[in-house]
């Protein structure tokens, strides 16, 4: 991988892949597989909200055309990843937004190593969803909660406080502690982003590098235990 660079430059400064694979994951959209590892996470997600006894739906349409006014052109297709009906006892309906951001920023087409503080892209992810769509959802009767999980691996407060939630409110029916409920949803969403990023990083590379797509389970399977340890 070292000295390879991606094929997004766009007429700018080619961006060399990192040795951690966070371009190759997260750092550009070449080949699909960044929005392949958002929605992998998006349906392990909305399964552990209907594990936990709560009726979902998944891409609804035309919501966020109507709590947004003046809604800008590159939002008038967007759908919420995952609607919850009666999560919280207070709205009828939740709507949950599915964020991978990748950990490390890239300047001048190379890895910053001054920005490896993990936390802070979950933070502005946060942040930036909570000011788009936050207010808007609350003034028109919904909820509105975040999923986002670094490509670090790091995952942000609020999703762990929504997991944690789901553990609670299922925890008598299904006989089972709540600290064990939520040890097996947070490994299922680490798992799932383990996955798809060696997913990504095996496929990408190779997509990247013009020698064909490497989708197989064999492939993958040899680079999740590894990632899990490399990763930064």
């Amino acid at each position: 991988m070292e000295g390879s660079t991606c094929i997004c430059n766009n007429n700018r400064a080619p961006t060399h892949l990192d040795p951690f694979g966070h371009h190759l994951t997260t750092g550009c959209s070449c080949g699909g597989y960044r929005h392949r590892l958002h929605d992998d996470v998006k349906y392990e997600v909305n399964s552990l909200i209907r594990y936990a006894g709560f009726r979902t739906r998944l891409e609804e349409s035309n919501i966020l055309n109507q709590i947004l006014p003046g809604v800008r052109t590159d939002d008038v297709n967007k759908r919420t990843d995952i609607s919850i009906f009666n999560h919280d006892g207070v709205h009828q309906r939740t709507l949950l937004d599915v964020c991978i951001p990748s950990s490390v920023r890239f300047r001048n087409g190379r890895m910053d190593t001054s920005a490896l503080d993990v936390g802070k892209s979950a933070a502005r992810a946060h942040q930036t969803k909570i000011s788009k769509y936050g207010d808007a959802c609350r003034n028109h009767g919904f909820g509105f909660k975040t999923i986002i999980v670094e490509s670090s691996g790091y995952v942000h407060g609020d999703t762990c406080s929504f997991l944690l939630s789901l553990a609670k409110s299922c925890a008598v029916e299904k006989n089972l502690s709540v600290q064990t409920l939520y040890n097996f949803f947070l490994g299922s969403v680490s798992v799932t982003l383990q996955r798809g990023l060696a997913n990504a990083i095996v496929g990408k590379y190779h997509y990247v590098t013009g020698h064909g797509n490497v989708e197989n389970g064999s492939s993958i399977d040899r680079v999740v235990q590894s990632l899990a340890d490399r990763v930064c």
